[in-house]
């Protein structure tokens, strides 16, 4: 049967305008943040650095001091030269723009009660729903932003009704805490996209043979020893010598997780195994330094219980020393414990880059 011409142009027609309606809805909210993002160019920023954006005057003053002592460059306990959390760069309000607000982490400090120039300015980043939030609430406000003028940004705002607000809720541990994590984390992911980029599985294939684990890492790792259920690699580089060793004993039960056990376990370990020098092993195996109180805290690793450690190493004879991180865990049988461990010797330099590459590479344990 034969269609008619008026017919099919009939059909061609609605056809033609049902297309037209679908390609003319509106795009989802998703499909909106998709298009934005697709449109931003990437985030910059040197390794650990933070731009910090507040009012000149109250960076000169008290709340500036308790903004950096208390937060961003608040000294990392576990080094054994004062570093700061995080390098920071100090920005002028007017001065965030270009180049300046396409970095990778920034955080904007304000107070409500300041009428000057540069609060003024700082306003127009917080929106008018936030400041009345903190108005009516009368309490300091974190917000976190991210993508906001770059791929990969995390933007945090810090805003308070008064400056003596800002700085009683800073002086609290825990708040400050949650305004590093963020800017940790941030640096944490950037570390982990460089390390899978950057994998030398024969690293993993080493680690897998000896002591059956597995964990991404950049190459030039050296085996430099291997026993029954022990294993050291070693990178030798310019400025930082890194080591990392995993040691393996049956799992008995959940007191070997205590940080007296996980210590006592440690030095049975470095003095059967590790020496500043082997001619003089009585007298140059590694120790934990006692002088400066280590850190640990219980976390998860590839689905697994598992206590990290964080502290400063020495040799019997104080000839060498620097930080380490560890951590200890059941492997995925729940039969065996291992203990983890990455340290340096990076001596003259600063090491918090260093110790924080170590510390992605032993999380990312599979």
């Amino acid at each position: 049967m034969r269609i008619s011409h008026t017919l099919k142009v009939t059909y061609f027609f609605v056809l033609s305008l049902v297309l037209f309606a679908y390609s003319c809805e509106e795009p989802t909210k998703e499909e909106k943040k998709k298009e934005r993002l697709s449109s931003l160019g990437s985030s910059i920023g040197g390794a650990g650095e933070i731009v910090l954006v507040m009012d000149s005057a109250q960076w000169a003053g008290e709340l500036g001091e308790v903004v950096y002592e208390e937060v961003v460059g608040k000294p990392i306990n576990t080094l054994p030269q004062t570093e700061p959390m995080f390098k920071v760069n100090v920005v002028r309000p007017d001065l965030l723009n270009g180049f300046m607000n396409k970095h990778r982490n920034i955080v904007m400090f304000t107070t409500l009660d300041s009428n000057s120039d540069d609060s003024r300015r700082m306003k127009r980043y917080f929106s008018d729903k936030a400041i009345e939030k903190v108005m009516k609430g009368g309490k300091t406000h974190i917000q976190l932003n991210r993508n906001v003028y770059a791929k990969g940004q995390a933007v945090v705002l810090v805003f308070a009704p008064t400056e003596a607000d800002m700085i009683a809720f800073l002086r609290e541990e825990e708040n400050s805490q949650k305004i590093n994590r963020v800017f940790n984390e941030q640096e944490n992911d950037r570390v982990y996209r460089e390390l899978k980029k950057a994998n030398d599985p024969s690293v993993a294939r080493l680690l897998d043979d000896a002591v059956g684990i597995k964990i991404k890492s950049f190459s030039g790792y050296k085996k430099a020893e291997e026993t029954e259920d022990f294993i050291w690699l070693r990178h030798i580089g310019r400025d930082v010598d890194y080591s990392i060793f995993v040691g393996r004993k049956p799992y008995k039960d959940a007191s070997q997780f205590s940080l007296d056990s996980i210590l006592a376990w440690r030095e049975e370990i470095t003095k059967a195994h590790l020496f500043g020098d082997p001619e003089r092993k009585d007298e140059t195996y590694l120790v934990t330094e006692d002088k400066i109180p280590v850190e640990s805290k219980s976390l998860t690793l590839d689905g697994r219980y598992a206590v990290e450690v964080k502290g400063l190493w020495k040799t019997k004879n104080n000839t060498m020393g620097g930080p380490f991180v560890s951590y200890v865990i059941t492997d995925k049988e729940g039969s065996d414990l291992l203990y983890i461990e990455g340290f340096i010797y990076a001596p003259s330099r600063k090491k918090r880059e260093y110790m924080r590459e170590l510390e992605v590479t032993l999380k990312s344990l599979y």
